[in-house]
């Protein structure tokens, strides 16, 4: 995966954000889609995946600071927030968190070593 200098210092400045105003909520942020497999083109967006703990109620506040940080950037984000607590349901966009990472992601053409690995990259992010 590579992201542009831009791209990474929002995606930073997002997890901080998010950090700052949810205290104790956030589980894990994920860059995934064609930046994660490295195939994006020149005009491909920044797909993000949030956890929040219990956060069903503040999806909208989240991806709200996401695009309010990407103003006058050159950063494209399209921003996917979920809570850890969602139930199991049979219909495609909602799932758990493991559910993304095994069917969702093969989905969108990732594998599990590509998910896994972009987890590590960004657990700098993650870190208290």
């Amino acid at each position: 995966m590579k992201l542009l200098p831009e791209e990474r210092d929002w995606l930073k400045t997002f997890i901080r954000g998010i950090r700052r105003s949810f205290p104790g909520r956030l589980e894990l942020v994920m860059v995934f889609g064609s930046k994660a497999r490295g195939e994006a083109g020149l005009h491909s967006d920044l797909d993000v995946l949030v956890i929040l703990r219990g956060g069903g109620h503040l999806k909208s506040r989240v991806r709200l600071l996401g695009y309010e940080l990407a103003l006058g950037k050159d950063v494209v984000p399209s921003i996917l927030v979920y809570s850890s607590s969602t139930p199991k349901r049979n219909c495609q966009g909602c799932f758990r968190v493991e559910e993304y990472f095994v069917r969702g992601s093969e989905a969108k053409g990732l594998s599990r070593p590509v998910i896994e690995s972009v987890h590590r990259m960004l657990d700098f992010g993650l870190g208290h």
